[in-house]
């Protein structure tokens, strides 16, 4: 079972320097367990996160730098939930008007679905600098003033 997980991680192009956070508790099911233990054995660190609460894992995975987010699909998105509510809440303390949305993975798109919902005055698009992408960012948001009528910024952040 170990070797399967290396193949998964090889396959993902995980390893050292990345750093894996396991959000989950591991209990009997051998999946989690041999998924850690893969990992380890690669050499890269490994940290559980079993037992903690969605906001102290995500505190963990900020303040660990982690690079790769071990869980089921659907707790990924519960997680990018709780990050947003977080977020816009911290904004509003310091008295900016904001809201998100926790959805598509493809920028162009999620931003043609929130303005559905929604009429914005202004999109703000943050993305990682070319090179250290996990996926084109930008395709389709260069012509994004046209396409959505307001004013489009374009952010670049580091990890």
């Amino acid at each position: 079972m170990l070797n399967c997980w290396a193949q998964v991680f090889q396959a993902a192009a995980i390893g050292p320097p990345d750093r894996l956070f396991f959000a989950f508790s591991f209990a009997p099911f051998l999946g989690f367990w041999t998924a850690f233990e893969s990992a380890a054995k690669l050499g890269v660190l490994s940290i559980p996160g079993g037992g903690l609460s969605s906001t102290a894992r995500l505190g963990m995975i900020r303040e660990n730098a982690i690079t790769v987010l071990c869980c089921t699909p659907t707790y990924s998105l519960h997680l990018a939930e709780v990050a947003k509510e977080d977020t816009v809440e911290r904004l509003e303390e310091e008295g900016v008007d904001a809201a998100g949305q926790v959805g598509e993975s493809e920028p162009a798109q999620a931003i043609d679905d929130a303005l559905v919902t929604f009429a914005a005055d202004r999109i703000v698009i943050f993305s990682h600098p070319e090179g250290d992408r996990d996926y084109r960012e930008d395709e389709g948001l260069a012509a994004g003033e046209a396409r959505w009528n307001v004013p489009v910024t374009h952010a670049v952040i580091s990890r």
